[in-house]
């Protein structure tokens, strides 16, 4: 295996990826390209990310609730409601925020978020009521 690593390092044809890719199904050829792969979830299935979610630390509490096919999220303490674009399995983004949503080992329910933003530490949050 290290030996195959080597080789591909040396010939310069190893990349790591950090999503998973596909071919583009328009060029399939020596010069094809690596495009994303991800479908946006049903309403239904966006209804299992749903509910209220608290940050112990900071005291801030978010309420997720699906509105027009999409994720809203509801701040209560601002009065700032927004929206979720989903980006990936778990994964939303809005205003440069990531939101990205932790299950269940056990039952692979959610039960709870981090927010991520570049620079800053991840703020975790924990689901509390569905």
């Amino acid at each position: 295996m290290i030996k195959i690593l080597f080789i591909l390092l040396l010939f310069g044809s190893f990349q790591i990826l950090a999503r998973p890719t596909a071919l583009s199904s328009s060029n399939r050829n020596k010069n094809a390209t690596l495009t994303n792969v991800h479908t946006t979830s049903s309403a239904e299935t966006l209804k299992t990310y749903t509910g209220e979610y608290t940050n112990p630390e900071t005291y801030v509490s978010f309420t997720i609730v699906v509105k027009d096919g999409k994720l809203m999220v509801s701040n209560s303490s601002n009065k700032d409601d927004f929206f979720l674009e989903e980006i990936g399995h778990d994964l939303f983004e809005s205003k440069g925020q990531k939101f990205l949503f932790q299950r269940s080992i056990k039952t692979k329910d959610i039960i709870g978020f981090s927010i991520q933003m570049k620079g800053l530490p991840d703020k975790p949050f924990v689901r509390i009521k569905h």
